[in-house]
């Protein structure tokens, strides 16, 4: 920390100058510095901080700052740049950080003034969002479903005027706790504000979140919170596999689906190549029959094998296929096809 400056010291020029920069930075001022042509005297520092007011990048030597900053001269750039810069977007259901009520309001948790929320209510407050209230309304159902809210409180002021205000876990992680408030007109929400990088807006997914919960308690009377340690399945009985078998363990996410639809499937070789090919076969005298060996079963050989034990056999099997097709909900005229071949090589 410097000293502090005599009374009748006067401050360095370059001092004060610095300072009345940095008090007169301002939209007018870098407008002024750029038209006049100041930028070669001004110090590399300063064009930085113009270059962060003008939301431009602020890296690089004092030329570059210098290259970036010359398009605005023009009096119609500059101005939509300033334009660009300013411009807000307001929405009806933002509702404003001073206007929340702060943690010694007297928030406390009474399923009693939790306001009757209904689908219908929750499709009304979202149509403020044009674009992109599906996405939020699934993203927060899905945060809904994996008891992503940690806890809720009510704060009721006047008769119909309710603050519910909810602290909501954040996506990928269980140490940061987003809080978000959303204001009631009796049932109806009105506004909501959260800590979210859009929750200014009140429509970020947290509040969706909080309008759900407060569905479900209207529908079931009963809160879907995030489960406490006491409340999930303890894991201290179970075997240690310590560091050298954490290298073995491999989640079913890495495995292709394709791969789990049976158990040999899954031994096999990921790269395997086939060594036969489809090869021709005399079938009798008269044609010839492709013989396949793509398939995973030689039909041929389990056809003849099946003749085979029909010829061999002394029972009579046309009571069997008949008690077969009562039973059955085959189509009628293949199974029928299929006996009388049956009964032919029998015969």
């Amino acid at each position: 920390m410097s000293p502090p400056v005599p009374k009748d010291q006067k401050l360095p020029q370059s001092f004060s100058k610095l300072s009345a920069v940095k008090q007169e930075l301002s939209f007018e001022f870098i407008k002024g510095q750029l038209f006049h042509g100041r930028l070669e005297s001004v110090e590399c520092e300063e064009l930085t901080r113009y270059c962060s007011k003008l939301q431009l990048k602020t890296s690089g030597t004092k030329g570059e700052l210098i290259q970036r900053l010359a398009p605005l001269k023009d009096e119609s750039v500059f101005d939509k740049r300033v334009n660009q810069i300013s411009k807000q977007f307001k929405f009806k259901t933002s509702l404003s950080r001073e206007n929340v009520p702060p943690p010694t309001a007297g928030w406390k948790f009474d399923t009693a003034l939790f306001p009757k929320i209904k689908q219908e209510n929750i499709d009304v407050y979202q149509s403020a969002k044009r674009q992109g209230k599906k996405g939020q309304y699934r993203k927060a159902l899905r945060m809904f479903q994996s008891r992503r809210m940690k806890s809720i409180k009510v704060l009721k002021r006047g008769e119909s005027e309710v603050f519910i205000k909810a602290g909501v876990l954040k996506s990928f992680t269980t140490d940061v706790t987003r809080m978000v408030t959303v204001k009631f007109n009796g049932n109806i929400p009105e506004k909501a504000y959260c800590e979210c990088a859009v929750g200014n807006c009140g429509l970020c997914c947290h509040a969706i979140l909080v309008l759900l919960q407060l569905k479900h308690f209207t529908l079931y009377n009963q809160l879907l919170l995030a489960l406490t340690c006491t409340q999930k399945l303890q894991t201290w009985h179970h075997p240690n596999t310590g560091k050298r078998d954490s290298a073995k363990i491999r989640t079913a996410s890495h495995i292709r689906l394709k791969y789990f639809r049976n158990a040999r499937s899954a031994r096999k070789n990921v790269m395997h190549k086939r060594t036969k090919k489809k090869v021709q076969m005399l079938h009798g005298e008269d044609f010839n029959l492709d013989k396949s060996n793509w398939l995973s079963r030689d039909v041929s050989e389990i056809s003849s094998k099946v003749e085979d034990g029909l010829h061999g056999t002394s029972v009579d099997i046309s009571n069997h296929f008949l008690k077969t097709l009562t039973n059955t909900k085959y189509n009628l005229g293949c199974f029928i096809i299929y006996l009388t071949k049956m009964l032919t090589c029998v015969g």
